[in-house]
């Protein structure tokens, strides 16, 4: 029951080579190729950070006007849990944002993550006061009335 048997049995294609995943737990994306030599080839994109991603959220609250840099570094909070946090003695992180929209109570923010750390964009929005809407990790009354910041 693996999708590249799926997309064999159910749409034909053959042969698919997986290439890499990101985004698991949120909306996710994966890439496969149809040959080896095209699968190393975007590996090697990926690796070389050739291949720029940017992503699109919706946030509580009003996102400021204008772009949004955020470089805080971020470190593990919970190894068992996965969960990350921003601390002082953390891998360099940075990510830039910018509103979209905003439709009275949350914000539509467009992020480019220029580094690329687990959860980096969940945990910088967080940190800015505006968490990902129905994010069950970062935005979570857990985190108290100040939302882990």
């Amino acid at each position: 029951n693996s999708l590249i048997y799926i997309l064999w049995k159910e749409h034909g294609y053959k042969g698919l080579k997986f290439v890499h995943r990101i985004d698991r737990l949120t909306s996710g994306l994966m890439i496969f190729t149809k040959n080896e030599v095209r699968a190393a080839e975007i590996s090697r994109h990926i690796a070389d950070r050739v291949v720029q991603k940017e992503y699109v959220c919706r946030v509580s609250g009003r996102f400021p006007d204008g772009v949004i840099e955020c470089r805080q570094p971020l470190g593990i909070l919970s190894f068992k849990l996965g969960l990350q946090k921003v601390s002082p003695s953390g891998k360099d992180a940075c990510t830039m944002f910018e509103k979209m929209s905003y439709n009275g109570t949350t914000s539509v923010v467009k992020c480019k993550p220029h580094t690329g750390r687990t959860h980096q964009i969940r945990v910088h929005l967080q940190f800015l006061g505006f968490p990902i809407v129905n994010d069950p990790l970062y935005n979570s009354d857990i985190w108290g009335p100040t939302q882990g910041k």
